[in-house]
């Protein structure tokens, strides 16, 4: 019962996926992956970082388990590997105030697939 809520007072206080204070203002990206390697989610805009303030993906691929990394550019990792097991393995980051990463000035932010998977999802996000 004291789990419900806490559950309930959470949602009801704004907590709630995408709806959580310090996130705004948000732009969102489509994250559609289908192979492996980097793929750029955000591209670079001139001097600006971007700020990543909550995503959720989702491994539709029939077969392939893939380790997910969130990139600063081509070189950075900005987090561990996330494994997303096939048939619905999922990850869901939410908003917190706290971004999940930040790219250095100038950079894209770009999502690493250990294997050709089959990525779904979306990403909330902003420029600094």
């Amino acid at each position: 019962m004291k789990k419900l809520l806490i559950l309930l007072l959470l949602t009801s206080s704004g907590f709630a996926f995408g709806a959580a204070a310090n996130c705004t203002p948000v732009q969102t990206a489509v994250i559609n992956i289908t192979s492996s390697g980097d793929t750029t989610v955000v591209a670079a805009n001139g001097d600006k970082q971007v700020i990543v303030w909550q995503f959720f993906m989702v491994n539709n691929h029939a077969t392939n388990d893939t380790n997910v990394t969130l990139k600063d550019g081509a070189s950075t990792s900005q987090s561990g590997a996330y494994l997303l097991k096939a048939n619905g393995g999922s990850q869901t980051a939410i908003c917190t105030g706290v971004p999940w990463a930040v790219t250095s000035k100038g950079n894209a932010f770009i999502i690493n697939s250990s294997a050709a998977a089959s990525l779904q999802g979306e990403l909330y996000w902003s420029f600094q």
